[in-house]
Formats: structure tokens, C-alpha cells, sequence
């Protein structure tokens, strides 16, 4: 979270390469923390079955739409997000406490965010919190000014923030505690793919029409990719199972 700001403040202490040769040499001074990881102990893919099976699980494709609903806006953010607060006039400092202001409701309300994602349901709180962000990143095109893109910025974080954890919840409930693993391997992959295809999307657009189409462009197909997302991880009698712990494992994780 205070990378930004750090980075900032690095950068004007001794320039461009400077900042990098720090964050390389505090990550060399992190990495032996690493070796004390515990082992893990949870149930193993015994019949090494990997990856093989898992694209035929609906709820778990439909968990996939989700997250790639989700880094759709990441991947625009990424690429689009500082150019516009660049174009706007920001200063390097600026963005760096920009992105740190940005980042810090994540990091701070993601803790209550799996507490209501576990109260409510991981597919009913991901597809809620996902649709509010939907509605705000139309309104990023439309806000004039640095201060009032940034406290935009801000409103939203506090939205990722609480619905952040409950799409790799999505994820982890539409699988067997023994393909957990291989189902969040490939989750990460969605992520990536996603978010690295989205940017380079979306600067071609904000390149030829600016960031009204940018943005809007962004909510349209992360609304597209999470009605899909619903449709798919809907249970199979699609009513609402209520808030608790159901005994039904095959609904619990979907409520």
C-alpha cells in the first residue's frame, strides 16, 4: 500500500534506477522469511489429475467470468488510470499518493470483506460488489478535475476492498478440496490473461477516443462477463439459500 508513495519519495532522492535497485535489494533482505512458510496440510491431489477435468465444471467457468469481470477493470486501470492523471496535470508525487490513497482501502477492508462475503454468500457478494464498481468506473470518464478522479478512485477502492476476497472464495467453493490448487493456479492464469489483454485494449481506445469510451467501454464488457458469471454459478434449483451455514455441500459455497 505504501509502495506508491515510497517509490515517490525514491525517485526524487536519486532518480529512475535508483528506486528499482532499493525495491531489489529490500526484496533480496524478505526473501529468507519466505523459507519459514508452513507446509501445507490440506487434502492432496492424490490421482494427480491437475488441470484435467476442471473446464468441465460449470460453476467453476462461471467463477472464472467473474474474476475476469473484475480484471477487466484491472487491466483498464493499469493502463489507463496514471495517463489520464498525467494528462490532467498531476505531479509524480501526486500519483504516487494517489495510487497509495487508492490502494489503502483494499489492504484495510478486505479482512471485514471475506467476514461478510463468508455471511452472505461468495457468489452473491462478488456479483453485488462487482456490479456497484460497474456503475462507479462509468462515472471515472465523467468526473472533471485530478481531486475529484482521485476521490472517485478512492470511493471504489473502498468497494474492491470489501468484495476482494469473495471471487477467489468463488473460485475455491466450485472444486474439491483436493484440486484447490490446480483451481487457483488457473485462476491466476484468468487474472493475467485478462488483465494483460484488457490493457492493451484499453489504450488503444483512450488512445483514439479518450476516457469517456475508455471507461464506459469497461463497464459495458464487465457487465457482460458478469451476467455470465451469475448464469454459471447459479445453483441448479436457482433459489437463494439464506444466510448460514448450509448442510448441503453442494450449495453451501453459492448462497
Amino acid at each position: 500500500v505504501a509502495g506508491p508513495v515510497i517509490a515517490a519519495g525514491l525517485a526524487a532522492i536519486g532518480g529512475f534506477r535508483f528506486t528499482f535497485w532499493t525495491m531489489a535489494a529490500a526484496l533480496a533482505l524478505l526473501l529468507p522469511v519466505a523459507f519459514r512458510a508452513q507446509p501445507d496440510v490440506a487434502t492432496q491431489d492424490e490421482k494427480r489429475l491437475g488441470l484435467r477435468g476442471l473446464l468441465r465444471i460449470r460453476r467453476l467457468i462461471g467463477a472464472f467470468f467473474v474474476v475476469a469481470a473484475y480484471f477487466v477493470f484491472i487491466g483498464a486501470f493499469e493502463a489507463v488510470w496514471i495517463l489520464e492523471l498525467d494528462t490532467r496535470g498531476a505531479s509524480r508525487t501526486v500519483l504516487g499518493v494517489a495510487l497509495t490513497a487508492g490502494a489503502l482501502p483494499i489492504a484495510l477492508l478486505s479482512p471485514i470483506g471475506g467476514t461478510l462475503a463468508q455471511r452472505y454468500g461468495a457468489r452473491r457478494w462478488a456479483i453485488g460488489t462487482l456490479g456497484i464498481i460497474m456503475v462507479m468506473v462509468i462515472f471515472w470518464g465523467i468526473v472533471p478535475g485530478i481531486i475529484g478522479l482521485i476521490a472517485l478512485t478512492v470511493a471504489t477502492s473502498v468497494v474492491e476492498g470489501l468484495g476482494f476476497p469473495s471471487t477467489p472464495m468463488l473460485v475455491s467453493a466450485a472444486v474439491t478440496e483436493d484440486r484447490q490448487a490446480s483451481a487457483q493456479g488457473l485462476m491466476v492464469a484468468v487474472e493475467v490473461a485478462t488483465g494483460a489483454v484488457a490493457a492493451l485494449v484499453t489504450s488503444a481506445v483512450y488512445a483514439a477516443h479518450g476516457d469517456t469510451v475508455v471507461w464506459t467501454a469497461t463497464a459495458v464488457t464487465m457487465g457482460l462477463l458478469l451476467s455470465i458469471g451469475a448464469i454459471l454459478t447459479r445453483p441448479d434449483d436457482r433459489r437463494p439459500v439464506r444466510p448460514g451455514i448450509p448442510t448441503d455441500p453442494t450449495r453451501r459455497p453459492f448462497r
